[in-house]
């Protein structure tokens, strides 16, 4: 669109580690140009949830599992093939006036800017400077495991051991990627969690081999924010797109951020302000309700611990979006509002 685009990225090798499960819906491979075959490790076919008074299939909805460093690599590298400037290994101080200090090896890089995109994660430096704040958080730990064969299902568990979150088991070509995710404010340790869980998977014959890698992170479990100020706009977890139950961010990033790149690119070509602020409603068009419809399932199902296991899984089932009780409750409530 004839913008001149500055990608700045913290790590050195973009997309490594990878703080990702990898999961996103088979319709992103259709949707997103991004999603090359060699960045797709496994297909998933169907889901299974287990709650505390059952398992159960609770999602024909087909998903893939990414390769988040090939993935990540793959669009930086689609951006600056599109004209892009991509600097790694560079720390960015955005400020108010729309211009980013830049920090690389040793050295500082004054760059101005008619917009900044803030995509810097659930600790947004760009928000902070607006404001927009992440203040609810997942914590994450997951482990990729040697397993031997491919898989195409993916096993969601909620469990009294690991209060207020849940673990998961997801494949990854021969490998599986099994973690769990707890609230941020929770006394549970993370890597006890881990160990009681990859104990009870291995138990259950769903995993074996030993650890390649860890990694982990925060996810932002708030909500969605306010996503624009002056020169600024935040995506992805700089703008709480992350479901707060899930914690499933991916796809919620690739939508907003290729709707930001736009939007700047508008701005920078004469539309301005006005640009940006039909990115703030868009976003809250196609991302608010939802959101928000799980931030009141995650409160209510974050009160509901000490309840039995029926009470407790019922709510979990109205709570937990793969299942058919949470799209019916949904359903309800858009009724509700629209009359």
């Amino acid at each position: 669109m004839g913008a001149d685009v500055l990608l700045v990225e913290r790590r050195r090798r973009i997309g490594r580690p990878a703080q990702c499960a990898g999961l996103v819906p088979a319709v992103a491979g259709r949707s997103i140009k991004g999603i090359k075959p060699d960045a797709v490790l496994s297909v998933v076919r169907t889901a299974r949830s287990c709650f505390p008074d059952a398992c159960e299939d609770t999602s024909g909805s087909p998903g893939l599992v990414l390769d988040r460093e090939r993935f990540d690599n793959a669009l930086a590298g689609e951006a600056a093939a599109a004209g892009a400037r991509v600097l790694s290994g560079c720390r960015v101080e955005p400020r108010r006036s729309g211009a980013a200090a830049v920090t690389e090896n040793g050295g500082r890089v004054n760059v101005k800017a008619r917009v900044v995109i803030g995509a810097d994660g659930p600790r947004s430096a760009a928000g902070m400077l607006i404001g927009s704040i992440n203040s609810d958080f997942l914590k994450t730990i997951q482990v990729t495991l040697e397993h031997g064969h491919e898989g195409d299902e993916t096993l969601f568990f909620f469990d009294r051991e690991l209060e207020g979150g849940y673990g998961w088991l997801f494949p990854a070509g021969s490998l599986r990627r099994l973690g769990v995710g707890l609230p941020a404010r929770s006394g549970i340790k993370l890597r006890q969690a881990l160990e009681y869980f990859r104990e009870k998977m291995s138990r259950r014959g769903f995993v074996s081999g030993r650890v390649k890698k860890i990694t982990g992170g925060l996810v932002p479990a708030g909500g969605p924010l306010r996503c624009h100020e002056g020169g600024v706009i935040l995506a992805g977890d700089a703008a709480g797109l992350a479901n707060p139950v899930t914690g499933a961010g991916v796809m919620n990033a690739l939508i907003s951020g290729e709707l930001a790149g736009e939007a700047a690119a508008r701005a920078a070509g004469g539309e301005g302000d006005a640009a940006l602020r039909d990115y703030a409603d868009e976003i809250e068009a196609i991302f608010g309700r939802t959101l928000r419809q799980a931030v009141t399932a995650r409160k209510r199902f974050m009160e509901s611990w000490n309840l039995g296991d029926d009470e407790l899984s019922a709510i979990l089932r109205r709570a937990w979006p793969l299942s058919a009780e949470y799209r019916h409750a949904g359903r309800q409530e858009e009724e509700i509002s629209r009359s």
